[in-house]
């Protein structure tokens, strides 16, 4: 098991991104510093925040790092056809992208987040409705009462 912090620009802010990497699979917390910190805020940083942000990244989505590929989809002996290579390479583009794997840990963590925040959203939305449900039916009843 192995486990790194990378500091780096990303054009607008500073952002660092914690790496645990299992052998099976990578995980990844991402903190956001905004200016260049100095070597005394990273380590004051590591020191009041480093347990929460390693608590974060454990408990991240789990990348799967996949075996080497399985080759060509022909399979057979033989050159590959020059046009044909192109767009194979330009399909494998298109479904890997271009991300690391901390990259794709953040995005897996991320997308799981998403969905949490959409089911909570859903549940608060249905609860309304049923609130308001069961407030216009007591109005009816109250309407109707002695006829």
């Amino acid at each position: 098991m192995s486990a790194q912090f990378t500091l780096f620009f990303d054009g607008h802010l500073w952002v660092g991104v914690y790496e645990v990497d299992d052998g099976e699979s990578v995980r990844a917390a991402r903190v956001v510093f905004g200016k260049e910190p100095s070597a005394a805020e990273l380590h004051e940083f590591v020191r009041e925040h480093g347990a929460e942000l390693v608590r974060r990244a454990h408990g991240a989505v789990p990348v799967v790092e996949k075996g080497a590929d399985a080759g060509e989809a022909g399979g057979g002996a033989g050159k590959t056809n020059p046009k044909r290579a192109q767009r194979m390479a330009a399909k494998a583009m298109r479904e890997r992208g271009v991300s690391t794997k901390a990259q794709e840990a953040l995005k897996a963590d991320m997308e799981s987040r998403g969905e949490e925040r959409a089911s909570a959203r859903r549940s608060e939305r249905k609860r309304a409705a049923d609130e308001a449900y069961a407030r216009r039916r007591a109005k009816a009843r109250q309407r109707h009462r002695g006829r």
